[in-house]
């Protein structure tokens, strides 16, 4: 996994994950976002294929209760293949004792391209992600949450 500075729609980088091994997926998470229980949440992302052909890639969706943690959803990424950037985007409603949610980008046998990932819950904007790549050589790979105010958490350049 990398930033890609070549490929991207979101100046300056996406986030790209190669898979060498057909039965593999190349994971990266990203931070729990709190959430409201039996909200409707719209998952949308631009996503770029080159020769993903086992099966999709996809964004994971794992939802934080009390105590416990599950996966509760698995946004596949369509089609396989190769395609230039698209974007993808579909919704679901939280189960009613969700706290929070986190993704995982899941990248399938081949190469996958993630960028400008966002997350709406019942049609307002809570997370932004468009994976500005660290600014020093060998920096750490994260990003400072910005908090705008209307409450929306974004990661990346503040802009």
């Amino acid at each position: 996994m990398e930033y890609d500075f070549k490929n991207w729609v979101s100046f300056p980088s996406s986030i790209k994950i190669i898979t060498d091994k057909p039965e593999g997926l190349t994971t990266k998470r990203l931070p729990w976002v709190p959430v409201t229980p039996r909200s409707q949440i719209r998952v949308s992302c631009k996503v770029k294929t080159e020769g993903v052909t086992v099966y999709p890639s996809r964004i994971g969706v794992w939802v934080g209760y009390d105590s416990e943690e599950k996966e509760i959803r698995a946004l596949y990424i369509r089609p396989m293949g190769a395609f230039d950037w698209h974007e993808d985007s579909q919704q679901f409603v939280l189960p009613d004792n969700a706290l929070r949610m986190m993704l995982y980008l899941g990248g399938a046998f081949g190469t996958t391209w993630f960028d400008d990932l966002k997350i709406y819950q019942d049609d307002v904007l809570i997370y932004e992600n468009n994976f500005t790549a660290p600014i020093a050589k060998g920096a750490v790979m994260t990003a400072l949450p910005i908090v705008t105010g209307l409450g929306v958490v974004r990661f990346g350049k503040k802009g």
